[in-house]
């Protein structure tokens, strides 16, 4: 009997299909078998429906636009914009509150560029932030600025779910005052994410393009409103030029007032380092992590603009500074932009718990810190590393129980200052690794013929015999049968001399500066994209002001932060056996003591153009260099092709 386009066929008493499978009843009661049968790796179909739908078993196949643009929009666009645009403009007026935001981009864009090169130049495939560190800086350097990196997560999450307690407790008392209600909420908040964290966040990437469509009919909701909406008793008086010239610049000119402001409003921009931690769900990140990155931070910057003309235009300053909620006010219908922070806090504040529990695993199982050892322990039936969303929750709940919004959101803000500075130190690291690599390789490739010449194993132009005249074919089979031993004979030569132990396997160099064999080569700066304008400079000198900047905002936390990094890094180093070295060979105070020793290697550390070392060749070593030297083209990643460095 046919039905549909399956067949079933009887079999004494029951029912089966062609595959030899039983038939399932129709209505409720197949409903109810479907759910309540077994799967075949044990336990109910709708425990199997959840693995499958809502666990992260596998990595997925995400792209640009339905993978890192809209996860990193989603994080950006979060309660800092909604909440605290207000607050900023009323304490650093229109002005300075540009300023600030282009500040926040600047540094996120250099860092990004310096992730992303990180990316590009290091032969082995980074997975996250983390691994991006312990690729090039070792483990120990990795795991101090890991673990402040997934508390200052841990942080974000507080600062979101108190974003929710603050709209839910603002909506139902019209104040925030009650400062306990809000930390209430919050608390809930924070159990429901840890629960969720637990059980699976996969809906939660499948979802992005429905929250960032609910983020932006919240933003569009405010825009309307604001144009159109006027609420005299929260001084909403609707845009107008005199009272844009009231808000133009500070009430009271103060520095402090202004990098309060940039301490508060710079957690707004933290989120573009998302994309890097799902890399290992892209299909090509190299070309997805920064196209949607970018996109999303300067959609993001827009927004950021109008929000803060708009509410120049359109507030009086006191009531700015007293009344958060003015953006959900003057919203035209407020549902949306309700909706909007709910959804962009529900999903920060997830994601943060999210990289703030993977970040400790890895931490956990790759080193040996007393303490974290047992965090890498993961619950199969969920595949989640239970213990260590269980730790960030806990110190969650400790940040929400302590502070407000305006507390933490310094805190974060110095934390990350110190994690992009170390980013951008380590992408100026491993491109000065580069050229160092460059200086060796030719510093030995000159020693090699200048030796062979010496000793006459190599033979200059001048002292070639003539040979007699061959036909195109008899050169073409002279050159393939004499080709391979002279390549293998003068490789072996060349090979000796670098130290790389061929023959008689000893690996000693001949010469301090020529390093032994490299374990992981540093490939050459990409002469596309957006990269080729990047500076290695430019990631030193962001570094180095990130850090003055943290001290400036917050000197109390920055010190905090620098010593705990200090203090983990001693730990993994005493309490971690053969921890990885990471393939940065520069080194900042062999860099300075050669600078003052004038050694040759380090001074031309300071070139930072795009043509490798000159390094000076005999006239008959040129012949050789050019026709019987393979090995300079089989170690790509050392030699440099075009203009790059």
């Amino acid at each position: 009997m046919e039905t549909g386009k399956s067949l079933a066929v009887e079999s004494g008493a029951a029912t089966v299909t062609p595959h030899g499978s039983p038939a399932r009843p129709s209505g409720l009661e197949g409903l109810k078998s479907h759910f309540t049968e077994k799967d075949p790796e044990g336990g109910p179909r709708w425990f199997a429906f959840w693995k499958h739908n809502f666990c992260i078993r596998e990595n997925a196949n995400f792209g640009t636009w339905d993978g890192v643009f809209p996860t990193c929009l989603a994080h950006l666009l979060n309660v800092i914009v909604f909440l605290r645009t207000g607050f900023i403009v009323a304490k650093a007026g229109v002005l300075l509150s540009f300023t600030i935001s282009i500040i926040c981009v600047l540094f996120a864009s250099v860092t990004i560029l310096s992730a992303v090169g990180i990316l590009r130049r290091s032969s082995v495939e980074c997975r996250d932030v983390y691994h991006i560190l312990s690729v090039t800086l070792g483990t120990r350097t990795a795991s101090a600025v890991g673990l402040v990196y997934a508390f200052t997560h841990v942080a974000s999450s507080a600062l979101h779910v108190l974003g929710m307690g603050e709209l839910i407790v603002g909506i139902y008392y019209d104040t925030v005052d009650h400062d306990w209600a809000v930390r209430a909420v919050a608390s809930g908040c924070l159990l429901l994410l840890t629960a969720l964290n637990v059980v699976g966040i996969k809906w939660i990437i499948r979802a992005q393009y429905i929250i960032v469509i609910l983020i932006a009919l919240g933003v569009g909701d405010f825009f309307v409103g604001a144009l159109f909406r006027k609420i005299p008793e929260f001084g909403v008086e609707g845009p107008s030029s005199w009272q844009l010239q009231e808000n133009l610049y500070q009430s009271t000119p103060s520095w402090r007032d202004y990098f309060q402001s940039l301490g508060i409003f710079f957690p707004s921009t933290v989120g573009v380092l998302v994309g890097f931690n799902i890399a290992a769900d892209l299909r090509d990140p190299h070309r997805s992590i920064p196209k949607g990155t970018f996109a999303a931070l300067f959609c993001s910057m827009g927004v950021h603009f109008l929000f803060i003309l708009l509410l120049g235009a359109s507030v009086i300053r006191s009531y700015l500074l007293e009344h958060p909620h003015t953006v959900v006010r003057m919203a035209a219908i407020q549902v949306f932009i309700i909706l909007a922070i709910f959804v962009s806090s529900f999903a920060s504040g997830m994601g943060a718990i999210f990289n703030a529990s993977r970040i400790l695993a890895r931490i956990a199982k790759e080193t040996s810190i007393p303490g974290l050892r047992k965090l890498d322990w993961v619950w199969a039936r969920f595949q989640t590393p239970l213990l260590s969303v269980l730790v960030a929750a806990v110190f969650a709940l400790l940040f929400v129980l302590i502070g407000r919004i305006n507390f933490l959101a310094p805190v974060i803000t110095t934390s990350h200052f110190m994690t992009f500075a170390v980013i951008n130190y380590a992408y100026f690291a491993l491109s000065t690794t580069y050229k160092l690599q460059v200086s060796r390789e030719l510093t030995a490739t000159t020693q090699w013929l200048q030796q062979g010449l010496r000793e006459g194993r190599i033979a200059s132009p001048e002292s070639r015999s003539p040979k007699a005249v061959r036909s195109p074919a008899d050169r073409e089979n002279y050159g393939n049968m004499t080709h391979s031993s002279t390549a293998n004979s003068l490789a072996s030569e060349r090979s000796h001399l670098l130290g790389s132990g061929t023959g008689s396997g000893v690996g000693t160099p001949k010469d301090p500066l020529i390093s032994a064999k490299v374990p992981c080569p540093v490939l050459s700066k990409p002469g596309d994209g957006l990269l080729k304008y990047h500076s290695r400079w430019v990631a030193l000198i962001s570094a180095i002001v990130m850090i003055i900047m943290a001290f400036v905002i917050q000197w109390e936390s920055a010190l905090s932060t620098v010593s705990s990094l200090g203090l983990i890094y001693i730990v993994v180093h005493f309490f971690t056996p053969n921890p990885s070295p990471g393939i940065v060979q520069f080194h900042p105070l062999d860099w300075i003591t050669g600078k003052i020793s004038g050694q040759p290697e380090h001074s031309q550390l300071e070139n930072d153009n795009t043509d490798p070392p000159t390094v000076t060749v005999p006239e008959e070593s040129r012949f050789i260099a050019s026709a019987s030297s393979p090995s300079l083209s089989d170690r790509t990643p050392f030699i440099p092709t075009g203009r790059q460095h």
